[in-house]
């Protein structure tokens, strides 16, 4: 129920014991934490929401939230293909189409290699920015899709959509941030 009400807008759909509801979901120093780096009563719904779902410790949502996960599930949502979005309506929870990675601390100009190794050392983060249900499965795992074969940088199952999610890591050096999509 509560998955379903992060929305655009909270007064009209909520009434006062929904909201009391959803502020007995987190520990008040999570509470201090999305009212010091939120702007918007959207953002720190969302946030608690978040932070409630995913069982976050306070080091982690201040972690989620100086990454701006917020903004960029809001950009992701409108670049998701409509298969996707028809075949799995809870995806554009799930998906997201860039995360920050710069908890690796990669030197500026680093190769896709250099990523792809900080990403499989830093697997614990990397995993918790993609959700819980994501399982590591392997890097430069082979795929075969009708008659081409593939390789997948990095292979995850994801345990509530029941499928494999192929990860393709790509770097975008002018913005010295790494970006997997």
């Amino acid at each position: 129920m509560l998955d379903s009400i992060i929305v655009a807008t909270v007064s009209p759909q909520m009434n006062e014991s929904k909201v009391l509801h959803i502020l007995t979901l987190i520990n008040w120093p999570s509470h201090i934490q999305i009212l010091t780096g939120c702007k918007t009563n959207e953002e720190r719904l969302f946030y608690i929401l978040l932070a409630s779902k995913e069982r976050l410790s306070v080091r982690e949502l201040r972690r989620q939230i100086e990454s701006s996960v917020y903004e960029r599930t809001l950009l992701g949502e409108k670049k998701q293909s409509l298969k996707l979005k028809e075949t799995y309506p809870s995806a554009k929870q799930l998906f997201k189409d860039r995360y920050m990675v710069d908890y690796l601390n990669l030197p500026e100009g680093h190769s896709e290699k250099t990523l792809q190794q900080g990403l499989v050392q830093q697997m614990k983060k990397f995993i918790l920015d993609l959700g819980r249900d994501f399982i590591f499965m392997g890097e430069e795992y082979p795929l075969q899709v009708g008659m081409t074969d593939f390789s997948a940088d990095l292979l995850f199952f994801h345990r509530g959509l029941q499928c494999m999610v192929a990860v393709e890591v790509l770097c975008c050096a002018q913005h010295k941030i790494s970006y997997v999509t």
